[in-house]
């Protein structure tokens, strides 16, 4: 019944495995230490506990153990446990949904990515109240956003039919990759029917702006040097790098864009630039593979410009740029240089959580938010605030971006470090 909280036990060095050497005795301390602390009422004393007793550990018969481990979970959970009552909850699920509501709900409100995720399962499915799909896409996200595996496909399967969310295939995918990069196999073989092989057509209509992306190296977040851009005109396509273009053959397979250029006499190529659906960049070099494979060299994050007269302004910033390294057909290493270009503007549309504690704004504070940005204070002001986990929302306000947490009445201006 307990499972799942073996890991996190692990983690916090509560384990009391018998390893020899005297680790016996060890163990039997640190037991005998837990056990006096959850009988003083200590929350996580009791909600840790609660898992040695449900891994068969402890000092009491093995008919006893179950009965042991569900009083210490239930003392911690009244408690306000956000795992104990996590753990609670889904053991009512499919049996008792007023019980496993009651102890789901304030789990999620603290953050707890395993009650978010179950609790948007009852949404979803109307088990235990209406069925809401809005309510459990958001749910979904925030469990998902913290890197539970099951959230992650389940909000894949939510983009995939539109349901709480706009029908959108390839943020579907995103997330099914997340997941199944994981192992989860459901999300696996998702993955593989939303991705089928095709090409785009090869006479677009008239007014199609141009397909184009421009990369930055992956350290580069502050998106500064624009290393090389890519574009599909038809139904071929173009690489730029360092001021040099290559003609390339572009396609799309799956939901990943190719393109391959340097091609040899024999008509192959000897390189190839892939980006992933979430944005990431892969640069591959063939021109040494004896076999026909290679591992990506280097790794990017790109970003889709939305007009063509954007890429017209890229391209003639990298025009300019001279003395550089170049793909070619030489067979040598390819190298992508370090590009000065125009810089891009953050993104102040933001809504996630922040990862862990907040305790206010101390004129320099750092933010890490669950979705993996970093964002520092650059804004004159002090205020204390404690809570966990807490909702934020960064928008822009008079060219500046602003971030607002739940709990505090004045938005902060903040920049992005990640």
């Amino acid at each position: 019944m307990f499972g799942d909280t073996l890991d996190e036990l692990a983690s916090l060095d509560a384990t009391l495995e018998d390893a020899g050497d005297g680790s016996k005795a060890q163990g039997d301390a640190r037991f005998n230490q837990l056990l006096a602390a959850a009988e003083g009422g200590d929350a996580e004393a009791q909600y840790e506990l609660s898992v040695v007793y449900a891994a068969g550990r402890g000092d009491v018969p093995d008919g006893e153990r179950e009965e042991q481990a569900l009083l210490w979970l239930t003392r911690a959970a009244n408690q306000g446990h956000p795992g104990a009552m996590a753990e609670l909850g889904s053991l009512y699920m499919g049996t008792d949904d007023v019980m496993a509501l009651r102890w789901l709900r304030p789990a999620a409100a603290q953050g707890h990515g395993g009650a978010q995720g179950n609790l948007g399962y009852m949404y979803e499915h109307g088990h235990g109240l209406p069925r809401d799909d809005a309510e459990a896409a958001r749910l979904y996200r925030l469990a998902a956003e913290q890197g539970l595996a099951q959230a992650q496909h389940n909000l894949g399967v939510m983009y995939l039919h539109g349901q709480g969310v706009p029908k959108d295939t390839a943020e579907a995918a995103r997330w099914f990759r997340l997941a199944s990069d994981q192992g989860h196999p459901d999300a696996v073989a998702a993955l593989g029917r939303t991705a089928p092989t095709h090409t785009l057509p090869s006479s677009p209509e008239p007014d199609e702006p141009k397909e184009m992306w421009r990369c930055f190296d992956e350290t580069d977040f502050n998106h500064r040097n624009v290393l090389l851009t890519l574009t599909r005109l038809e139904s071929n396509g173009e690489v730029s790098v360092a001021g040099t273009t290559h003609a390339a053959e572009f396609q799309v397979q799956g939901l990943n864009r190719r393109w391959d250029f340097g091609p040899d006499d024999d008509g192959t190529f000897d390189y190839m630039f892939l980006i992933e659906p979430g944005g990431t960049g892969l640069y591959y070099d063939f021109s040494r593979s004896t076999d026909g494979t290679a591992r990506p060299s280097q790794r990017f994050r790109c970003e889709q410009s939305p007009t063509e007269s954007a890429a017209s302004a890229v391209g003639d910033d990298l025009g300019d740029v001279s003395g550089a390294a170049v793909a070619g057909r030489t067979g040598t290493d390819v190298r992508l240089p370090s590009v000065a270009t125009t810089s891009v503007p953050p993104t102040c549309d933001v809504e996630s959580r922040i990862d862990g504690e907040f305790e206010g704004w101390e004129g320099d504070t750092v933010v890490k938010l669950t979705n993996g940005q970093i964002w520092e204070q650059s804004e004159y002001h002090y205020e204390y605030s404690y809570s966990y986990m807490p909702r934020v929302t960064i928008f822009q306000l008079r060219g500046q971006c602003k971030m607002l947490v739940d709990g505090v009445d004045e938005p902060v201006g903040v920049s992005r470090l990640r």
